[in-house]
């Protein structure tokens, strides 16, 4: 509910924890999930040390499109 201030990590789906192939047959496998954990960790850890009280206007301008929020009671 409070999107200005909130993170989502978007590209990660049931089917990469489950190790199931997309339709494509490719299956994320530890190297995918350790680059994509590694990038949020770095991600929150910017966030952290530069933010400051507020971090609203930090993430107008820092947060990536791969961790815009969604609306989730539309």
């Amino acid at each position: 509910m409070c999107l200005d201030n909130s993170i989502t990590n978007k590209g990660y789906k049931e089917r990469d924890v489950q190790l199931i192939a997309d339709k494509d047959g490719y299956i994320r496998g530890k190297e995918w999930h350790t680059d994509r954990m590694n990038k949020l960790t770095n991600f929150v850890t910017k966030l952290a040390d530069e933010c400051g009280d507020d971090i609203r206007d930090w993430l107008k301008v820092n947060r990536p499109a791969e961790l815009e929020p969604t609306n989730l009671l539309t």
